[in-house]
């Protein structure tokens, strides 16, 4: 099942199933595809008439795809007019009103969409993180793969020389191995246990299976180790599990 990437091919591969599916079979085995919630890369508070997309293609090897979204839009061209339905992203997911609340954000591949438009917004309002003698940390961990890095490096670098954001990666190599943001908390798990004794904010985006799971194992195991907190670690967890 490995080399059949979607159902064209599982049909090509197999054509007894052709014969034996009619339209309204197929209608019911096909799940649809479900929307990227988060690939909003902009602030509509700095300008409502423009919206950035942080979109990924991948290359698969055993014969080439793309998404049935990104392919289009990575053949489309300047001037080709796109329609598109927008849904308001859920409640906790915005960046505190107070900029003294630190914030902690985690991403793993385009599930930094949502956090360029943090930075885009903050850059705006000239809020500075704390280690240039700004208000309060606000910290970007980020896992990803040497070749994706090549068209963020420099935005997220002009981030962190303006002093917006500091600004962790997790680079997993080609030769397999693998490394992850929420990794990064573990490492830095002093200052994220002061930014939490602070009230602070952690957001998290990417795979709700593999992000969101594995940022919830770091922060529980700071909390424990680092923080003495046992009985109450599970409380503290779920509290900021409303952002993961």
């Amino acid at each position: 099942m490995e080399k059949n990437r979607n159902f064209a091919e599982l049909i090509a591969n197999y054509p007894l199933l052709a014969h034996a599916l009619n339209l309204q079979k197929l209608l019911i085995v096909l799940r649809a595809t479900q929307p990227h919630r988060y690939s909003v890369a902009s602030s509509p508070l700095v300008n409502s008439g423009v919206a950035k997309l942080c979109v990924g293609v991948e290359d698969l090897q055993v014969s080439y795809h793309q998404g049935l979204c990104s392919g289009f839009l990575k053949r489309a061209e300047v001037g080709h007019t796109i329609w598109i339905r927008s849904r308001a992203s859920q409640d906790s997911f915005h960046l505190p009103s107070d900029p003294t609340v630190p914030v902690i954000m985690v991403a793993a591949g385009t599930g930094i969409s949502v956090f360029l438009g943090f930075l885009e917004l903050r850059r705006a309002q000239g809020i500075k993180t704390e280690d240039p003698g700004g208000q309060a940390p606000f910290r970007l961990f980020y896992g990803t793969c040497h070749h994706d890095m090549a068209n963020l490096k420099v935005l997220l670098q002009m981030y962190v020389d303006e002093g917006v954001v500091v600004r962790e990666v997790a680079f997993s190599e080609g030769d397999g191995s693998r490394r992850f943001a929420q990794q990064l908390l573990t490492r830095d798990g002093l200052k994220i246990w002061s930014d939490l004794r602070n009230n602070g904010r952690v957001y998290a985006c990417g795979s709700s299976a593999r992000v969101g799971a594995g940022v919830r194992s770091s922060l529980m195991r700071i909390a424990e180790q680092l923080g003495g907190v046992t009985d109450s670690a599970d409380r503290l967890v779920t509290r900021l599990s409303q952002h993961l």
